[in-house]
C-alpha cells in the first residue's frame, strides 16, 4: 500500500517495492576464504586476532614500552663480564634510566629509547650529572655504562659528543696512593674487636669481615664469597684460601695469603660464635651467612659495605672501607721487611706494578737503611738467576722514572 506503514512500524518509502525495501536492509555478503568466518553467526573466528593497544602495530624489532630496559637485558646477556660486574653494571644502568625519565618528563630530552638518543639528549644527561656535583670516577662510570649501552644499540652518540667536547669528558688524573691505616687506628679495630659482645651478632660479623680484610688483603668479593672451610686456623698454619679472586675466569688465580697474629684470637672467637648461630642450618657454607628469611645464603655487597661503615664509626676510623684495609695490609708487610714481589703474589697482583701504583711502596727512610745495609756489608749484586721470578715492570726499562707510583 502506497503511504502505508511497513511491518514494524516503519514507513516504507513511496515508489519502492517490498523488494527493494528488504534488499537494502540486508548485510552485504562477505567474500568466500580467510575472513568469510567473520561473518558467519553463531560461530567462532578460525583467525585468531592479536590484542594490543589500537592503530599500533608492533614491528619485528619492537623494544615493547620501555626500550631502555629491554636494551639492558640485552646488552648484558652478551656483554661477557663477571657477575658481580653485571649486577653493579645493571643497578647503575637502572639508575641512569630514572634519570632519564626524570630528564623527559622536564621536557629536557625527547626520549630514552638508546638507538634514537641524540647528542642533545646525551649532552642533557652529562649536564644533569655535572649539575648535581658529580665527577672523578662516579661520573666516569656512569658516562661509561650509558656509551656501552648505546655502542650495543649501534649509536655513538657519546662518541661524537666526546670529539666536540672532549673537555667535558677529560678524566680524572689520580695523583699517588690513598693513605692505609695508621698504627693506632689499626689498634683501634682490634682493640673494639676484641670489646664486641658475641651477644650482638651484627656486630660481631661486621667486626669479621673487617678484621679478615686486614688479616689477610683479601678484596670485597673475596670476602663476600668465603666458605667457612676456607678460613684455616689450624697452629701453624693460619691462612685464609680464596676461591674465587678477581677475574677468575680469566687473569685471577686462586692464593692462600696467611693471616697477621694481631687478627687470629678475634677469628677464632667469630668461628666459634658463628657456628652457635648456625646450629640449625648446618647446610649454610658461607663464611659470612645472612641469617634472614631461611638463613641459607650469604651477605649481598651493599649489605658488607654497610657493615663495613659501621664498624668505622664504632672504632672512630674515617672513610674506613676495605680497600683501605687492604692497602694496610700490604704496607705493613712492606714496613716488616717482605719484599714488593712477594706482597704482590700475596695481594693478587699480575704485576709489582699495580702493587706500587695504588696500593703500597716501601718507604723512603726503609730504601736508604737497605742501600747502607747493603755497602757496609758488602753484599754481592744480584743476578739474573737470583733475582725472583716475578713480573716487575722496572727490570730491563731503558729508563728510569721517579714519579713512576
Amino acid at each position: 500500500m502506497p503511504g502505508g506503514a511497513g511491518r514494524g512500524g516503519r514507513a516504507v518509502g513511496k515508489g519502492r517495492s517490498d523488494d527493494e525495501t528488504l534488499t537494502k536492509r540486508q548485510p552485504p555478503l562477505r567474500s568466500e576464504g580467510a575472513n568469510a568466518t567473520h561473518g558467519r553467526s553463531g560461530s567462532s573466528s578460525s583467525v585468531s586476532r592479536k590484542k594490543g593497544r589500537p592503530g599500533r602495530k608492533r614491528g619485528a624489532r619492537s623494544t615493547g614500552r620501555y626500550p631502555f630496559v629491554a636494551w639492558i637485558n640485552k646488552y648484558l646477556r652478551n656483554c661477557g663480564l663477571a657477575d658481580e660486574t653485571i649486577k653493579e653494571r645493571r643497578r647503575r644502568l637502572t639508575r641512569i634510566f630514572h634519570d632519564l625519565q626524570l630528564l623527559e618528563s622536564d621536557g629536557k630530552i625527547g626520549t630514552t629509547n638508546p638507538e634514537k638518543m641524540t647528542e642533545n639528549e646525551v649532552g642533557a644527561f652529562v649536564d644533569s650529572l655535572i649539575a648535581r656535583g658529580k665527577k672523578g670516577k662516579d661520573f666516569e662510570h656512569d658516562v661509561t655504562a650509558l656509551n656501552g649501552l648505546l655502542k650495543n644499540a649501534n649509536n655513538l652518540a657519546i662518541e661524537s659528543l666526546k670529539n666536540r667536547y672532549p673537555a667535558k669528558f677529560r678524566k680524572s688524573i689520580k695523583t699517588g696512593r690513598y693513605p692505609p691505616l695508621n698504627g693506632e687506628e689499626f689498634n683501634f679495630i682490634i682493640q673494639g674487636a676484641e670489646r664486641v659482645d658475641p651477644a650482638n651478632w651484627y656486630k660481631m660479623e661486621s667486626y669479621a669481615i673487617v678484621v679478615l680484610g686486614l688479616a689477610s688483603g683479601a678484596r670485597h668479593k673475596e670476602l663476600k664469597e668465603g666458605k667457612v672451610h676456607d678460613l684455616c686456623l689450624r697452629s701453624g698454619d693460619e691462612h685464609y684460601h680464596i676461591e674465587h679472586p678477581k677475574g677468575e675466569d680469566s687473569y685471577g688465580e686462586t692464593r692462600d695469603p696467611p693471616l697477621r697474629p694481631e687478627c687470629q684470637p678475634f677469628l677464632r672467637k667469630y668461628l666459634q660464635k658463628r657456628k652457635e648461630m648456625l646450629v640449625k642450618r648446618p647446610d649454610n657454607e658461607f663464611l659470612f651467612p645472612a641469617l634472614r628469611d631461611k638463613a641459607d645464603g650469604k651477605l649481598s655487597s651493599n649489605s658488607i659495605t654497610r657493615m663495613v661503615r659501621f664498624v668505622g664509626q664504632d672504632a672512630q676510623v674515617v672513610k674506613l672501607d676495605l680497600h683501605k684495609c687492604r692497602r694496610t695490609f700490604g704496607q705493613m708487610l712492606l714496613d716488616e721487611g717482605v719484599s714488593i714481589e712477594v706482597v704482590s703474589v700475596l695481594m693478587g697482583h699480575a704485576s709489582t706494578a699495580m702493587t706500587e701504583k695504588f696500593y703500597c711502596r716501601r718507604r723512603q727512610q726503609q730504601a736508604s737503611f737497605s742501600v747502607r745495609n747493603i755497602w757496609s756489608k758488602n753484599v754481592p749484586e744480584p743476578t739474573p738467576k737470583t733475582m725472583p721470578d716475578v713480573k716487575n715492570p722496572l727490570i730491563d726499562k731503558n729508563s728510569w722514572n721517579a714519579g713512576y707510583a
